[in-house]
């Protein structure tokens, strides 16, 4: 049957109300560092995130944003600083010529601030690790912004003023279907009649899987009264 967990979790509350909640608690790195490497290009960053990820170094977090300033790869380390993390970074960034620099931990809220962005289509997107910098070149070169997980999901805000706009999300979106990857559009401005029937199932699923969805909320919510609406076709 469905992971009831994680089906209610990406509900957004159109199945049930969460009444009781337990966490699983970690704690705190004790020497928690992060630093940045910025390039014009995302390819530039292929080589060396694969071999960061390859590396013994203590990795915390790593993520790589794109906008229309470049394109910029966040490496959060956690080990003492006896350790020397921060010096091996070093050398590895400058064996591919570029420039290491420390950065504040408002970075790792870069995701965050991308599902805020209003009147603009913010899209998740999974794909394989080795897919990220052609993906996120993309997202930037069709006037939109990233920020991708070194795991390989993506948010991005793209725009959607105008119907060629719209037309190029959908690019976007054939494009990572067609590497095996999945789209889903969390949100777009109610302004905009083209961003509501951009289509939001994935290339390369059924045509069965909205009917399904939609059952699946008649049998939690046969009354709609669990945030109606909430996604796109009604659901």
């Amino acid at each position: 049957g469905y992971d009831l967990h994680k089906l209610m979790t990406g509900a957004f509350g159109t199945l049930g109300i969460i009444a009781e909640v337990t966490f699983r608690l970690h704690p705190l790195p004790k020497h928690s560092r992060t630093f940045t490497v910025s390039t014009g290009q995302a390819a530039q960053l292929a080589p060396l995130t694969a071999a960061i990820t390859d590396s013994h170094l203590l990795l915390e977090a790593m993520q790589l944003r794109g906008d229309s300033h470049g394109f910029h790869l966040d490496i959060e380390l956690n080990a003492h600083p006896d350790a020397k993390q921060s010096d091996i970074l070093q050398k590895m960034i400058q064996a591919v010529g570029l420039n290491l620099t420390e950065a504040a931990d408002e970075v790792w809220r870069a995701r965050q601030m991308i599902s805020q962005q209003p009147e603009r289509l913010i899209i998740k997107a999974t794909m394989l690790p080795d897919q990220i910098t052609p993906y996120a070149q993309e997202v930037e070169e069709k006037d939109g912004e990233c920020v991708v997980q070194s795991h390989g999901v993506m948010h991005a805000a793209l725009p959607c003023h105008d119907e060629m706009s719209v037309r190029l999300a959908e690019e976007f979106r054939y494009h990572v279907g067609l590497g095996s990857g999945t789209t889903m559009l969390l949100s777009s401005s109610p302004q905009y009649d083209e961003c509501e029937r951009w289509a939001f199932i994935a290339e390369g699923e059924t045509p069965a899987t909205l009917p399904l969805m939609r059952e699946i909320k008649h049998r939690f919510d046969p009354n709609r009264i669990l945030n109606p609406g909430r996604f796109l076709g009604g659901i």
